[in-house]
């Protein structure tokens, strides 16, 4: 609310034809001045703070809302800022800072990183446009990155970073997007398929082995191995609880299985004892039965 108050000056004051107090004309004269005081404080303190479309005279234009919130907005025709990164051949940070899309261009192995995402409990996003020159190039991705990784196109887990070997050069989108102030980042590919490994890998060893596939509702191959150590004993397999209809398993493993225990929260018909090497046993589940039948030695 303004501290200008027009209430106290006396528009009625001096009086014509008589002869008035000087009081009179400095009350009116300091309130007079106050006011304009009071006005000068006011148009400043909205100068600093007001949005505008274009610089006040004087000014250089800063918009910066400083992470204030804007709410029940309806927007027309907006468009978001692009930052050009150039052409990198080592290592390239994504400021959030800077623009919600980025643009790199490789010219080697290129090492990802991200600064400035917004503070946790907001999210921050930055699209990536990727110029793959050579398909003997790769994106290596911070280790933030750790959510949507399984799902990328010629992926290598031992150092995080992707591939173009089979797609080759181009023009490649991703989306990165964080809660957490990037402590840890979701990756989404938005010009690639997507891959899906609906298997689960097991490293098991002798006579202590149980894998549990029982919260795995779309998995359908179940991978054994000891890493060729000898034939394995007493392995107990949980199938998933709530299977959907004609969902199919297959139970594979590189070496002979002698004491495979199936079990599962439905009955398993066609059950088996034993599996060789390098062979697989296939299930699947008829909803109208309540049943896995085995479909596949």
């Amino acid at each position: 609310m303004s501290n200008i108050n027009p209430n106290n000056i006396n528009s009625a004051y001096p009086v014509a034809g008589v002869d008035n107090d000087s009081q009179g004309f400095r009350d009116n004269f300091t309130n007079i001045k106050n006011n304009f005081a009071y006005a000068q404080s006011e148009l400043n303190d909205l100068q600093s703070k007001a949005i505008v479309k274009s610089a006040l005279t004087g000014t250089t234009l800063n918009n910066n809302m400083g992470g204030t919130l804007l709410s029940s907005a309806q927007i027309q025709d907006f468009r978001e800022t692009e930052y050009d990164n150039g052409i990198i051949s080592t290592n390239v940070t994504l400021d959030h800072s800077r623009g919600h899309y980025h643009k790199v261009q490789t010219n080697g192995t290129v090492t990802l990183a991200f600064s400035n995402f917004p503070a946790a409990g907001t999210v921050g996003r930055i699209r990536l446009k990727l110029n793959v020159t050579s398909t003997s190039h790769r994106l290596i991705l911070p280790s933030a990155v750790s959510i949507g990784t399984k799902y990328l196109q010629d992926y290598l887990q031992t150092n995080n970073s992707i591939g173009y070997t089979q797609s080759g050069t181009g023009i490649y989108w991703y989306e990165f997007v964080s809660d957490d102030a990037g402590a840890t980042i979701t990756i989404f590919p938005l010009s690639r398929p997507r891959v899906n490994p609906d298997y689960l890998y097991s490293n098991v060893s002798n006579g202590t082995s149980a894998v549990n596939t029982t919260n795995v509702s779309v998995i359908s191959k179940l991978i054994l191995d000891n890493g060729a150590a000898g034939a394995l004993a007493n392995v107990k397999v949980t199938f998933p609880s709530y299977p959907m209809d004609g969902q199919f398993l297959s139970i594979s493993s590189n070496v002979s299985v002698t004491n495979l225990f199936l079990t599962a929260g439905n009955t398993i018909n066609g059950n088996t004892t034993t599996l060789s090497g390098n062979s697989h046993l296939g299930y699947t589940f008829v909803n109208s039965a309540g049943k896995w039948f085995r479909t596949q030695l």
